[in-house]
């Protein structure tokens, strides 16, 4: 079993206040031979996990030859997604396969 870490809540835009800090977790998503470093926002009651669509590229992911996923919904709503799996590494912990809405 791996030791418990703890990481700081960030702001990624440029602000001072204490209310723009989000709960962001530094990981490393891979798939087949390439890999990158991301931050992710912890979001516990999110249903999906959603990719931006640069980062499924820079994984050397084509969006047509993914399956489709389910709708989206909320703000998304009107972007059709496909389902991607990553494997994805946080700290010391064992990596994990994750699935995405990718869009």
């Amino acid at each position: 079993m791996s030791d418990a870490v703890r990481f700081p809540y960030l702001s990624i835009i440029e602000s001072k206040r204490p209310t723009d800090l989000m709960p962001y977790l530094p990981l490393q998503l891979a798939r087949h031979n390439k890999s990158k470093n991301v931050l992710g926002l912890v979001d516990s009651g999110a249903s999906i996990n959603v990719l931006p669509y640069q980062t499924g590229i820079d994984l050397g992911a084509v969006l047509e030859d993914q399956l489709p996923l389910f709708g989206l919904s909320g703000n998304l709503a009107d972007y059709e997604a496909k389902g991607l799996i990553l494997t994805a590494s946080v700290a010391n912990f064992s990596p994990v396969e994750l699935a995405f809405g990718w869009t």
